[in-house]
């Protein structure tokens, strides 16, 4: 059975020079292509709609079959325990857990349309009651979980400068995506909704919601970063490969990637200028250590799964 596992990757894969380990389950094997797995905070369509030309791109310069699998951020480490992806394009949380629980391999840096780096947004109802961050003492924000970065993390590790932590200042209410979370604050259930920046940029030119629907609080300003964004500027997602996944084709997949041109159509149907060398982690360090959530906790399994449910103020 190895015998014509390691026949099949090597036939197909000949001309990249790619050969995946023959050691354990793996994709590869089950379905004869390279799947990229895209965590997703939007519905799976529209990350599908946005990143299949990123596969068709790499399935043309590896001369392989790649196939986009987007994966709901609730789900990321189902996936990974699974090995359903060989390849991760993950949030910088994501790459924490994955690098040091999981031992997967940062590759490069996404490249957005607007550089590397990203924010967290911090929204609410305009012309609601809360101008600033002090009002949602004793509030509720809907968010989408310690998986989260841009969705969470970054919000959190503002406003606990300003003495309000989760839990027991505010209340957390938990969503599946970032377009269920802009839905749920306008329904009034809650506050405010933490969700990472470009998202309403997006979904105002996607009719999806008006622009005169919300403010940002604590907006920053930045003339290199036009999107709106209530936190500092962090790392964009990784792309990262699993333990699973050769040398061989990490080298070759890496490669690939850092090819793409803004120009390419690939890169514009995804709105993004490319992938890069790898960006230093230790600003993401510097805002996941404080907070303890993992990998930096200390926390049980038990523990952990308490936090990542939905607890609601009385």
């Amino acid at each position: 059975m190895k015998d014509r596992r390691s026949f099949i990757l090597n036939s197909l894969c000949a001309a990249s020079g790619m050969i995946l380990s023959t050691f354990g389950k793996n994709t590869w094997a089950q379905n004869n292509v390279v799947r990229f797995g895209i965590t997703s905070q939007r519905p799976a369509t529209i990350t599908k709609e946005r990143w299949t030309e990123i596969g068709s791109y790499l399935s043309s310069n590896m001369n392989c079959k790649v196939e986009i699998v987007p994966i709901p951020i609730a789900h990321v480490y189902q996936h990974i325990a699974e090995n359903s992806v060989d390849f991760v394009l993950a949030n910088p949380n994501e790459t924490m857990l994955l690098k040091y629980k999981q031992h997967a391999k940062i590759l490069a840096s996404l490249n957005g349309q607007h550089g590397p780096l990203f924010g967290g947004v911090i929204v609410v109802r305009k012309g609601g009651e809360i101008k600033k961050i002090e009002d949602l003492n004793q509030k509720a924000v809907v968010a989408l979980g310690q998986q989260s970065a841009g969705g969470y993390l970054f919000q959190v590790h503002l406003m606990a400068e300003k003495s309000l932590y989760p839990h027991r200042q505010y209340g957390v209410v938990m969503a599946d995506t970032q377009d269920e979370a802009l839905h749920i604050l306008k329904s009034g259930k809650v506050s405010a909704a933490f969700i990472r920046s470009g998202v309403l940029e997006s979904m105002t030119i996607e009719g999806k919601i008006q622009p005169d629907e919300y403010a940002v609080l604590a907006e920053r300003k930045d003339t290199t970063f036009p999107l709106q964004h209530s936190t500092e500027l962090y790392p964009e997602h990784y792309v990262l490969a699993l333990p699973h996944v050769s040398k061989e084709l990490e080298g070759n997949f890496k490669n690939a990637l850092l090819k793409l041109s803004p120009s390419d159509v690939a890169a514009q149907k995804a709105n993004i200028k490319g992938f890069i060398e790898p960006l230093s982690i230790a600003s993401l360090e510097n805002v996941m250590k404080p907070l303890k959530v993992a990998p930096f906790d200390q926390q049980n399994q038990a523990s952990k799964k308490q936090t990542a449910s939905t607890i609601l103020l009385d």
